[in-house]
């Protein structure tokens, strides 16, 4: 399966070649891990792929203010899942 028929069987509760992995990354490990990965300049596509997730989660930097989390609540409790952003490849 591709990360997007991964996730996308998920949300459609069928089961899954593999668990889908998605996760935030603080920003100072980000930076190591892809210096460990030898560029310390790749997007976050590539960052992604080479770690091996099937989606990113993005959280900006003022993730804790109150009207962010409500809007994620509410998400979650609309959708089901909190907002993340797929890998189309």
């Amino acid at each position: 399966m591709t990360p997007r028929q991964r996730v996308m069987a998920v949300l459609n509760l069928k089961i899954p070649d593999k668990v889908p992995f998605a996760d935030w990354i603080d920003p100072g490990i980000r930076k190591t891990l892809a210096a460990h990965f030898g560029n310390i300049n790749m997007d976050d596509v590539q960052f992604h792929k080479r770690l091996g997730a099937d989606a990113i989660c993005y959280m900006e930097s003022d993730y804790c203010k109150v009207e962010n989390i409500l809007a994620m609540m509410e998400t979650k409790e609309k959708y089901g899942t909190y907002p993340i952003k797929i890998d189309e490849s």
